[in-house]
Order: structure tokens, then sequence, then C-alpha cells
């Protein structure tokens, strides 16, 4: 399984917008400010003024959760068709600040986790699958609302190299055969491999090649 170089999240990465949360703090800030304006009190401006400041560093502290993080794709397990196929992704942390409460897109177990320092964090995106062939993985992006949540930070999407193979899915098992149990009024398995012979009859998927008559497929056409 191919897998490229780890990708590694810089300022330029990291997009961040309001919450919902975010929005209502904004307009209690500016409602402090107008009183303190109206009224020139003192304490209002400086609790307008403490708002604000929290605002600004949690919109930092949001920024920083996600900026430095390394994310990398470990090769994935061949499945068959119509199984899920897993793309485990290592998220690591490689500075001295712990990152925590990061959500993963596509993620196969969607809650939040946290990276510590200097450690790295195995996670895994499921895919379904339809046919054979082979399947690369999408590309996913980080977020967080870390520390507040009155800012939403996400990664632009990160495209990675990793391909899982999926097999043909096995061709379901003949039905057996049943045949008369003389008399016992339940119906009894035909014999096959290994016992008496009974007969011929064609081909099926599964039976064994050791008792295939090769002599007759040049004249019947078919495989007994």
């Amino acid at each position: 399984m191919a897998s490229a170089a780890p990708v590694v999240l810089n300022r330029r990465h990291v997009y961040m917008l309001p919450t919902g949360p975010g929005y209502l703090f904004g307009v209690s800030a500016f409602a402090m400010l107008l009183t303190a304006t109206n009224y020139g009190n003192g304490l209002a401006y400086g609790f307008c003024f403490l708002l604000v400041a929290i605002a600004v560093v949690s919109m930092l502290f949001t920024q920083r959760n996600l900026q430095g993080l390394s994310v990398s794709p470990v090769g994935a397990e061949p499945v068959f068709a119509g199984e899920h196929a897993r793309f485990p992704i290592v998220i690591s942390c490689p500075d001295s600040i712990a990152r925590l409460a990061l959500w993963l897109e596509k993620d196969s177990h969607p809650d939040e986790f946290s990276v510590l320092p200097g450690e790295s964090v195995r996670r895994s995106i499921s895919l379904p699958t339809a046919e054979r062939g082979r399947l690369s993985i999408p590309a996913v992006r980080l977020a967080s609302r870390y520390p507040l949540g009155i800012f939403f930070a996400w990664s632009r999407r990160i495209h990675m190299t990793s391909h899982c193979v999926v097999f043909p899915r096995p061709a379901p098992p003949s039905p057996f055969q049943l045949a008369d149990s003389g008399g016992s009024g339940r119906p009894a398995l035909a014999k096959r491999d290994g016992e008496d012979f009974h007969g011929f009859h064609d081909y099926q998927a599964g039976d064994s090649y050791r008792h295939i008559h090769w002599k007759s497929l040049p004249k019947s056409g078919s495989l007994q």
C-alpha cells in the first residue's frame, strides 16, 4: 500500500469562523460597549474589554490547536467487495503543547479525541465498497472548537496517497443436493467428494478438480 509523507498543518492550512455561541458572545460584548459609552461607566468598559480579550485569546488557542499537527496514512488491509474498507490515519503532535477536543471528518468513530505532546493517535476512515478494484483514501480535514467553543477552526482538505485492494466478492456456496432418504420421510444429502460414484452431474463452483471427468469435455463441451 502506497503512503505519502506526513502532512503537517501550518497557519495557511487552518480556517476559522465564529460559532453560534461565538456570535452571541460578540453581541454581548458590543452591547456592553454601548452601555459603557452611554453611561460612562468605567466598570462596564473594563468588563467589555475583558470579553474582547477572552475572545482574542480563544481565537488564538483554537487556531493553535490545529496548527503543527502531523497527519499520515497507514496501509489499509484488503477487503472483499461489499465490506467496509478501513483507512488508518496517524495524527501526531510533535511539539510540547497538547491538542485537545479534535474531530476528524469521516471518522469511523465520530467522537472528539486529544493528542498529547510527543504522542500519536490512530484513527480510521471507513468507506463502503461495491465492486472490486483499488479504492483510494478520500481527502479529509481536522476540526476543533477548543477551548471555549466560540470559534470553529478547520483545516483545508488533506489529500493523502493510500489505497485499499478490494477483492471480488466470494461466490456463494453451492446448495446442497438433496436426495430421497428411501422411506425415512426426510431428505438426505447426496453423496459427494470422496464417496461412492452416483453418476455424472454438471460442474459446480466448489467441486474438486480431481473429480472432473476430463475425457467427456471434448464431446459434451461442459465440465462434468
